[in-house]
């Protein structure tokens, strides 16, 4: 594993082709069967490596103080100290803890996260801190090191180190110490650590899982023939020296490494291995017509039923199982939180990538079921009644909506006739003046994408969630062998509802704007003060909760005897913090801490300290940095103080940060006003309400510079553009009357102001009606700023604070899967073949293309799958709308903006951080694996999920099947959506997006495993 940068790409497919050779074959797969980090490579030892930052390619960003970011806390057990994981950025991460004296009330020391007598570097990125229930060691994950670092808090030194792997993040100890859970976010896994204390001694190991029988593979030598000697046999005529990327000849370590490749642990019949040499009747495909489709109609084993080498070869496979930990959730869970049960028989995970909870039998070390709460989970608490002598989970998360209608429309909104009173259009402009045109030049849009559980439409769905759920309601299987098979979703908790089983909260402004739907969410519901709740703590019968984007913290009494369920939870208080709340932790009764809440400051680099008795706060100072350069000091700060932060947005509910969970994206595609469409309130008339049409994948905000525009369609630049976004928070609107963030209705505007291109909900207002809410929302913003910057700045301002955040740092994660496994070498061939047209598109080194000659727009005619509502608007980027009315701009004064003439048209995104995106990709998000992305329908490549992806609760995969989505559209009779489309000038049929049909199965997971090695 490389302690060095890895070498930058070079541009070219020359130099794509010779890495491919200089790296092919040069280290094994791994023994589970997948893609993984030079960890776990079949026949590997370990070694204790870091990865190394991903360097800036911006030639110019703004000087900026080196800021500590402290990230995580643990109170000592005694009460006298608070340790604190110094995060850093991903440019330059951090390496120490630093230690708070409680009486002292200051940072006394900080420790450095690696051994007195170790020689190389410190861990990278400390991330959690779990205490062992003996108190004296403290366990620190390093998201950037593949290890953990061991302190003893009695020496306040590290004293060892435990081997797991990359971005281990969140880690928590059973009761009696001997074994700790860990949550591994790129493999989508828990470890299980055995661990053993004995006075000053603390040693701990990581418990492998699963994997292949190496043994049985080469042969037991008890006479029977091992797996190799088998598939020699059956499969060495063909593939004795490798061909069709399969081999099966006398080199036994070789023919070892390409079973693995080919198998599925556990899973014989989804195994390429045996999928490739049996028929379709029996699940496989070597009959599959046409051949370069299947194995050229050679099978191998026609009645496998009865072929003992067959049965051998299946029960090799089926004794596997996957590993090095215990998986959680669909592929791209990114588990992230982990919290046990009262008795340790059940480890709850909480995945921000799939928006579930995994429930893992501790006993059988499998997952068992899982919790759906329809977001990002970013924290959990088990609270353990003494009053019921029963468990409750808590759950930190956000808002059940992502922007789109709340149900079917029984009225025939989704309509195709244009007749149709209820009848929704698209909204096509006049390119030149950014004019909508005209009812009769418009398209009927057919049915929705998407539907929610919410009746608010775009941003309005931002909201901030905790949900308690009574776990002895659950039917959560026992540890048995009758509760083996295919977990399931064991309750399904996305509605803002009351149940004595479980309840729902959000946010108390929730309904408190002036477009906001009202009488949608029950009253007693709406409790939840703040944005964005991060993090935890439970101490007696309260909860404390972190609310990271609006700066404070959340105190609730806990009442699972309540009469009314919806007073299980009843907020108590709400402290003021600093800037940017994230750990939490309350200190033990009996202690110095006893009374008191710690929470760290992630921006403003401090630690608040929350006195329970008096009520009051006080902070103190971490990061010596902002003493000499207080927060935020420059103009990047300030972009990154917006973008975190829910205080810009008019209801105080609303950040970038909800939608770009991580500077990436919340796993689902959204409904904005991006993406519009429009219902005429006459049939003879243009008068139209504007309304959200259809969905939008989230593009993430890391490596934005050099890939512009930033917008799958091509409209939007990262510079100096992010209004389009913004006003999403801060709706005009809303400024017609009083907001939770106060009243502006005494200001007006002095002079007509230049339109803003901004789409109120309810129709455009007059002329001197618009310019007198643009003046409020302007005023507001004048205040916030002065109150969080020291000066006032408007729109204007704040929009260019964001785009100098956007290209400041790269924010780019290191990537750790092994770049050096035959897969990878194999599918960066593939990507470089003209035939299947990858590099084309998304040359190296920022895998996407920004520079098509003669074409403005810089935008390819239709490649992917399209619904009926992504062609629903004139994309018109806001440069361009400020050059019809003359605004200049400093960053990029000669830029005239974008436009999507042809509706249907999409730029060519990057790929790089694809292996940390959640799983929901396309510019619709209607992908939910890379699989998916490239393979064509009904690939042999395609596999099953573990749980149907659901959105808005709706399942998505019939039969829990993958579905290639390589083909712009398919329909079996001409209907107005195959005209609309025609029209568009979009191609119909199979291998649009690259060509890959003629890939084999096996080829197209070395494709995908090559997109998951780019970083």
């Amino acid at each position: 594993m490389r302690l060095e940068r890895r070498a930058a790409w070079a541009g070219g497919i020359v130099a794509i082709l010779s890495a491919c050779l200089s790296h092919a074959e040069s280290a094994p797969p791994s023994r589970f069967g997948k893609l993984a980090g030079a960890r776990w490579a079949q026949g590997s030892n370990y070694r204790r490596a870091n990865l190394a930052p991903v360097g800036n390619p911006y030639p110019n960003p703004q000087p900026h103080p080196k800021r500590e970011r402290p990230h995580n806390l643990a109170v000592s057990r005694d009460g006298s100290k608070v340790y604190i994981g110094l995060l850093g950025s991903e440019l330059e991460p951090g390496s120490e803890v630093a230690v708070y004296d409680v009486t002292a009330q200051k940072i006394v020391k900080r420790i450095p996260l690696k051994p007195a007598d170790e020689p190389g570097p410190p861990g990278l990125g400390p991330w959690d801190l779990a205490l062992h229930p003996e108190g004296r060691f403290l366990v620190v994950t390093n998201r950037f090191s593949n290890f953990a670092s061991v302190i003893d808090t009695r020496l306040d030194a590290v004293i060892g180190e435990i081997p797991l792997d990359f971005y281990c993040q969140g880690a928590v100890f059973d009761k009696t110490g001997k074994k700790l859970y860990v949550a591994n976010r790129y493999l989508d896994q828990v470890f299980v650590v055995d661990v053993h204390v004995q006075g000053p001694s603390f040693r701990a190991a990581m418990r492998e899982l699963g994997g292949f029988d190496d043994k049985a593979f080469f042969g037991r030598g008890d006479g029977r023939p091992g797996i190799h000697e088998l598939l020699v046999r059956r499969c060495a005529a063909c593939h004795s020296n490798g061909q069709g990327g399969y081999y099966a000849g006398p080199k036994r370590r070789e023919s070892l490494h390409s079973a693995l490749e080919h198998s599925t642990p556990g899973k014989s019949r989804a195994s390429l291995l045996l999928r490739a040499v049996t028929r379709g009747r029996d699940g496989g495909y070597a009959d599959r017509s046409p051949r370069y489709r299947s194995h050229d109609g050679v099978v191998v084993f026609p009645d496998p039923g009865s072929d003992p080498d067959y049965r051998a070869i299946a029960q090799w496979i089926d004794s596997a199982a996957d590993g090095p930990g215990i998986s959680v959730g669909n592929p791209g869970s990114q588990p992230k939180t982990l919290a046990l049960s009262g008795d340790g028989r059940l480890l709850f995970s909480g995945n921000t990538g799939t928006q579930d909870i995994s429930v893992i039998d501790t006993g059988l070390a499998r997952e068992v079921g899982a919790i759906y709460v329809q977001n990002a989970v970013d924290s959990l608490a088990v609270y353990s009644s003494p009053r019921t002598k029963r468990d409750y989970l808590i759950v930190a998360t956000e808002g059940i909506g992502f922007g789109v209608p709340k149900q079917r429309d029984p009225f025939g909104g989704e309509t195709w006739d244009a007749e149709h009173p209820a009848a929704q259009f698209s909204v096509w402009r006049d390119t030149g003046s950014g004019e909508i045109l005209p009812r009769g030049r418009q398209a009927v849009l057919g049915p929705f994408d998407a539907v929610d559980e919410t009746a608010e439409m775009g941003f309005r769905d931002m909201q901030n969630d905790i949900v308690f759920i009574d776990l002895g309601s659950l039917n959560i299987p026992r540890s048995d062998s009758s509760s083996a098979g295919t977990p399931a979703y064991l309750l399904s908790a996305n509605r803002y509802e009351a149940h004595r089983s479980w309840v729902r909260y959000t946010s108390d402004t929730a309904e408190s704007t002036y477009g906001d739907v009202k009488g949608d969410i029950p009253p007693d519901l709406m409790r939840v003060v703040g944005a964005m709740p991060e993090r935890m703590a439970v101490a007696d019968d309260r909860l404390f909760v972190s609310m990271r984007a609006s700066h404070e913290v959340q105190e609730w009494t806990i009442d699972p005897t309540a009469v009314e369920p919806s007073d299980y939870l009843r907020p108590t208080a709400v402290y003021r913090a600093g800037l940017e709340p994230v750990g939490i932790a309350a200190g033990p009764e009996g202690t110095p801490a006893a009374g008191k809440v710690f929470v760290v400051i992630h921006f403003g680099g401090t630690l608040a300290v929350i006195d329970r008795r008096s009520r009051r706060t006080r902070e103190f100072v971490i990061d010596p940095s902002i003493q000499a350069r207080p927060i935020p000091d420059t103009d990047a700060e300030r972009g990154e103080l917006f973008v975190h932060s829910s205080v810009f947005s008019s209801d105080g509910d609303v950040s970038c940060f909800h939608c770009h969970r991580g500077d990436t994206n919340d796993g689902r595609p959204w409904g904005t006003h991006q993406v519009l469409g429009q219902e005429y309130m006459s049939r003879r008339g243009n008068k139209s309400r504007k309304f959200v049409a259809g969905t939008m994948g989230v593009p993430q905000l890391r490596g934005l510079f050099a890939i512009q525009p930033l917008y799958y369609e091509g409209t939007f630049t990262a510079f100096e553009q992010p209004r389009e976004a913004m006003v999403e928070q801060t709706f005009l609107e809303d400024f017609r009357a009083a907001t939770p963030q106060g009243n502006f209705g005494d200001v007006y505007a002095h002079a007509i102001l230049p339109r803003s291109g901004d789409l109120p909900l309810s129709g455009d207002p007059s002329e001197a009606e618009r310019s007198d809410l643009e003046e409020r929302r302007n005023e507001f913003f004048r205040r916030q700023s002065l109150r969080y910057f020291g000066k006032a700045f408007t729109l204007r301002d704040l929009q260019r604070f964001i785009g100098q955040w956007q290209i400041n740092e790269p924010r780019l994660l290191p990537n750790p899967f092994d770049p050096r496994v035959a897969s990878v070498a194999r599918g960066k061939k593939i990507y470089a073949d003209p035939q299947v047209g990858c590099v084309s598109c998304h040359p190296p080194p920022h895998f996407a293309k920004k520079d098509l000659p003669d074409n403005p727009e810089q935008a390819f005619a239709p490649t992917v799958l399209l619904t009926a509502r992504d062609g629903s608007s004139t994309l018109i980027g806001m440069n361009r709308l400020d050059a019809i009315q003359g605004v200049s701009r400093d960053l990029e004064p000669g830029d005239a903006g974008r436009v999507e003439r042809v509706q249907g048209h999409f730029t060519s995104f990057q790929l790089r951080g694809l292996w940390d995106r959640p799983p929901v990709f396309l510019h619709n998000g209607l992908a939910r694996t890379l699989a998916e992305v490239v393979a064509t329908p009904g690939h042999a490549g395609l596999g099953e999920f573990k749980y149907e992806p659901l959105l808005g609760g709706v399942g998505e995969r019939p039969g829990r099947r993958e579905i290639g989505l390589n083909a712009t559209a398919f329909y079996s009779k001409m209907s107005p959506a195959l005209d609309a489309l025609r029209s568009s000038g979009a191609r119909i049929g199979l291998d649009t997006h690259g060509g890959t049909s003629q890939l084999s199965a096996r080829q197209l997971q070395d494709l995908v495993d090559f997109l998951m090695s780019i970083e």
